[in-house]
């Protein structure tokens, strides 16, 4: 009768030591480490203002920073999106912040080359959401590599309307146009989400113009700020921006 072998204890897998924190992590408000999403109406001044942001560079879906002097490299398909990312991972030039512009060209490539990939047609030919899954994990994968190297990261997007119900009644809100799934990773991933659009301002026959940025929701249009550090509205300029970002760091900094 054969004897009973005794199991083998395996030795527990060696593990980093981990060192715990003494001291709260500070907020991360470098400019060129924050995520953000810019949305608006086209040639509302969201491409102005990615311009003027320095160490930047765009990948750029469409034309749209055409007329504008900025470092930007031509984005096709999604073949060209990773390769773009993996240039910039490498390293050995001066770029801080990336610019994707825009975020919804950008997935609809991804989406592209995710059903050619697997073979199908359409996201839904396959079962139980995995079509839907796939395009998810790739487009995540871009720009979480991204964002752990140190980049910055900036999308931006055009407008939609969605239908909203309150209180038995409807009424339309301004989102950025972005599919669900889309929405559901970027929208709670980026630190700020930032509407650009032009305000009036003025009695009736002497009515000014601004274009300004809003940070903070409402129920007509979304937006916020994860660090509530913004003023709003705030003026379309990335000085302005930059400016606020650091008057709050000084502020933290007196209340130590």
């Amino acid at each position: 009768m054969p004897t009973p072998m005794t199991p083998t204890r395996k030795p527990l897998e060696q593990l980093p030591e981990i060192i715990l924190p003494t001291a709260p992590t500070p907020p991360n408000l470098n400019p060129s480490r924050l995520k953000i999403l810019a949305y608006g109406d086209p040639k509302v001044g969201k491409s102005t203002w990615c311009a003027s942001i320095p160490n930047a560079i765009v990948a750029a879906t469409e034309p749209g920073l055409g007329a504008l002097s900025a470092y930007q490299v031509p984005i096709g398909d999604w073949r060209d999106m990773k390769g773009f990312a993996r240039k910039i991972i490498a390293g050995g030039h001066p770029f801080e912040i990336v610019i994707t512009d825009t975020l919804t060209n950008a997935l609809t490539m991804c989406t592209s080359y995710v059903c050619q990939k697997l073979g199908i047609v359409h996201a839904s030919d396959l079962d139980f959401g995995k079509g839907y899954e796939a395009i998810r994990d790739e487009f995540r994968m871009v720009w979480l590599a991204l964002a752990a190297r140190g980049y910055g990261l900036v999308f931006t997007a055009h407008t939609k309307q969605k239908e909203m119900k309150w209180d038995g009644g409807k009424y339309m809100k301004t989102v950025p146009n972005l599919t669900n799934k889309a929405h559901e990773f970027i929208g709670a991933w980026v630190d700020m989400t930032l509407y650009f659009t032009i305000e009036e301002s003025g009695a009736e026959g002497e009515v000014n113009y601004h274009r300004v940025i809003r940070s903070r929701a409402t129920p007509q249009y979304e937006a916020g700020d994860r660090y509530a550090c913004l003023p709003d509205p705030m003026d379309m300029s990335w000085e302005a921006f930059a400016s606020a970002l650091e008057i709050y760091r000084q502020r933290q900094q007196e209340d130590k």
